[in-house]
C-alpha cells in the first residue's frame, strides 16, 4: 500500500506538468478564438481593468485537463462525476460571461450539478464526527442537502473572490494541491478498490492543479506583463469552484474511517470561505441583502491599504498556504476537529471586528476629505 502511496505522489507532478504544457501551448489560440468571437470583459460599473479581455481562462483550464487526459492519463476520464458537474456550471458561468443570468439560475444549476456529483460518484458527507464536540454526529436524511451545501458553498466562494488577477485560480490550485496530497495519504491506508479511487481523484486534483497554473501564467500580474492577458471570467472560476468543492466533499466522504476530517477541508479554502461569510454579515449589518455585490472584499481592503494588486494577491496566496498546512497538520497530530472548528471560528471573528473597525475608518476619512 505504501509503495501505491508512493507511485500515486510520483505521477502527480507528471500530470501537472502535462496540464500546465498543454495550456502554455494552447492559450494563444484561445485568445485570439475568444477576440474573434467577442467573448472578452469590457470595463463597466465594478469592472475597472484597462481595455477588453478575453475571458478565456475557462475554455483554457478545460482544455488543458482534457488534453493531459487524453495524453497521459487517460483513465482518469472515468472520474465522470468530476468532469460532468463541473462542465455543467461552466456551460452556465460561459452563458452568464455573455448574457447575463440571474442568481438563482446559476444557482438552481449548481445544485443540479452537485446532485449529479452525488449520485453518479455515490459520495456524500454521512457525519460530522467530533466537529462541534467528541460525539458523533451522523447527518442521515440531512446527508445529501449538506453536501450540496457544502459544494455550491464553495464554488460560489471561489467565484465571489474572483477579483484580482490570479487571485481566485490561485486560491483553488492552492487548495486542489492540498487536497492531492491528502489523496496521496489517504492511499496508504486503503483496501484495493478503494485505493483505485482514490487514484483517480487525486488524478482529477493534479490535472486541476496544472491547468490553473498554465491560466495563471497568463492572468497573474508580473514583472513583464502589466496586465492579464486573459481573465477567468464566470464560466472558469464557477468550474474551478465546483472542482475545488467536489474533491473535498470526496476526500471527505469517499473512504469511510480514512477519509479527510470536514474540518481539515474547510482550512483548505478557509481564504474564500472567510471573504464570502465576512462580506454577508458586513451587509446585513449595513442593511442590505447578503448578495448585494460591492467593492468590499479582503483584496478590496487590501488595495485600500496601499497594497498594490500583485502584493495583495501574493500575500493572499501565503496566507491561504499557511492556512491549508494547520488544516493538514492539524489533521496528521491528531488534534480533535471540534478544536480545529473553534480555532477557525476564532480567525474569522478576528477578521470581520478588524474589517469592519477599518472600512468604517477609511469611510470617515473619504466623507471628511472635501
Amino acid at each position: 500500500m505504501l509503495l501505491s502511496s508512493l507511485t500515486l505522489a510520483g505521477s502527480g507532478p507528471l500530470l501537472v506538468l502535462a496540464a500546465f504544457a498543454a495550456g502554455v501551448l494552447l492559450a494563444p489560440a484561445m485568445i485570439v478564438l475568444c477576440r474573434q468571437i467577442g467573448w472578452l470583459d469590457r470595463p463597466s460599473g465594478r469592472k475597472h481593468h484597462e481595455g477588453s479581455v478575453p475571458l478565456a481562462g475557462g475554455l483554457l483550464i478545460a482544455a488543458s485537463a482534457f488534453v493531459a487526459l487524453l495524453v497521459v492519463q487517460p483513465e482518469a476520464v472515468r472520474a465522470v462525476h468530476f468532469w460532468s458537474g463541473a462542465a455543467m456550471v461552466a456551460v452556465v458561468g460561459f452563458i452568464d460571461d455573455r448574457y447575463p443570468v440571474r442568481a438563482r439560475y446559476r444557482f438552481f444549476a449548481q445544485c443540479v450539478a452537485t446532485l449529479v456529483f452525488v449520485l453518479t460518484g455515490d459520495v456524500m458527507l454521512t457525519h460530522l464526527d467530533g466537529v462541534f464536540g467528541p460525539f458523533p454526529l451522523p447527518l442521515g436524511a440531512m446527508a445529501v442537502p449538506l453536501t450540496i451545501v457544502g459544494i455550491v458553498g464553495v464554488t460560489n466562494a471561489i467565484n465571489l473572490v474572483d477579483g484580482l488577477d490570479g487571485l481566485a485560480a490561485g486560491l483553488a490550485a492552492i487548495a486542489s494541491g492540498f487536497t492531492f496530497v491528502a489523496f496521496v495519504l489517504i492511499a496508504s491506508d486503503l483496501s484495493v478498490e478503494q485505493r483505485e479511487s482514490a487514484t483517480e481523484a487525486a488524478e482529477v486534483a493534479a490535472i486541476a492543479v496544472g491547468a490553473m497554473l498554465a491560466f495563471l501564467l497568463f492572468n497573474q500580474r508580473a514583472p513583464w506583463r502589466e496586465r492579464a492577458s486573459m481573465f477567468l471570467g464566470d464560466g472558469g472560476s464557477m468550474a474551478i469552484g465546483f472542482l475545488v468543492g467536489a474533491l473535498l466533499v470526496y476526500a471527505s466522504g469517499a473512504f469511510g474511517d480514512q477519509s479527510l476530517p470536514p474540518m481539515t477541508a474547510v482550512w483548505f479554502v478557509a481564504i474564500p470561505l472567510i471573504d464570502t461569510l465576512g462580506c454577508m454579515i458586513r451587509r446585513v449589518l449595513g442593511g442590505v441583502t447578503p448578495m448585494t455585490p460591492d467593492r468590499r472584499h479582503l483584496h478590496h481592503l487590501l488595495l485600500e491599504l496601499s497594497l498594490s494588486p500583485g502584493r495583495a494577491v501574493v500575500l493572499l496566496h501565503l496566507v491561504a498556504v499557511a492556512l491549508a498546512l494547520t488544516g493538514l497538520a492539524g489533521w496528521r497530530l491528531g488534534v480533535p476537529q471540534y478544536v480545529m472548528l473553534w480555532g477557525l471560528v476564532a480567525l474569522f471573528a478576528v477578521y470581520v471586528a478588524v474589517s469592519l473597525r477599518v472600512w468604517a475608518r477609511i469611510d470617515a476619512t473619504a466623507a471628511a476629505t472635501p
